[in-house]
């Protein structure tokens, strides 16, 4: 899996020289899960970080845009065993997402440019909604027998974002991102994380789960660049 993301990656970086494209970054944060359970610790695992490369495209006549992106997530949490035992774990997620970004305030107008530096109002100009469908390889690592474990989950999101034109080719976007991720599996985690005395009814090594995203996206449009000498 992580090695077709890499191949993804190249291809967007090799296309984005003649094109838009954005690098965003953000706090994630897990809502409730069942693999909290397996600890008596409330932050299972609950706030991590996100980055991400995306390119740009979009439909012709209407505010319809298009951001395929790669991004790499990470979350990190100790445990501690009632016999003094520091369990660490981390999980790491690398990301496929087919973003598309409806600009609803502005939805027909119909020019072939970025959103980068518009005449105009910046919310009926920037202000869109977000579509999020993805597929996500997840896996977990635990310093514990040398315990290892991955997963390949979709998910869905919807978001809202705000385009601020700073100049012809330069764009700040901030975000905030709701992402549903369905049955994510890590097997075996009730025998990695072992030493409750007796698991609650709700642990499970099976799980959907909910996260939000807050964070800012910078997008560069290099054609634009070229205008103004920059090579």
């Amino acid at each position: 899996m992580k090695k077709y993301l890499i191949i993804i990656a190249l291809f967007i970086c090799s296309h984005s020289l003649f094109a838009q494209f954005g690098i965003n970054a953000g706090l994630r944060t897990n809502g409730e899960t069942n693999w909290q359970y397996f600890s008596d610790q409330d932050d299972f695992l609950k706030t991590g970080f996100k980055v991400g490369i995306e390119y740009w495209f979009r439909l012709k006549k209407v505010r319809v845009e298009f951001t395929p992106e790669l991004n790499f997530s990470q979350f990190k949490s100790d445990i501690t065993s009632p016999l003094g035992d520091v369990f660490n774990l981390k999980s790491n997620i690398y990301g496929l997402h087919l973003n598309t970004n409806i600009y609803p305030l502005n939805f027909k107008d119909d020019c072939n440019c970025p959103t980068f530096k518009k005449d105009g109002q910046v919310i009926e100009k920037g202000f869109h909604f977000i579509l999020s469908p993805g597929v996500n390889y997840f896996d977990l690592t635990i310093n514990k027998d040398s315990y290892k474990t991955s997963d390949i989950v979709f998910s869905a999101g919807l978001g809202v974002g705000l385009d601020v034109g700073l100049t012809d080719y330069l764009t700040v976007t901030p975000l905030v991102m709701y992402h549903r991720y369905f049955e994510a599996d890590w097997e075996d985690l009730d025998k990695a994380l072992n030493y409750l005395d007796e698991l609650p009814a709700d642990a499970s090594t099976n799980t959907s789960f909910n996260q939000f995203f807050f964070g800012a996206k910078v997008s560069i449009r290099l054609d634009e660049m070229n205008k103004y000498g920059y090579r």
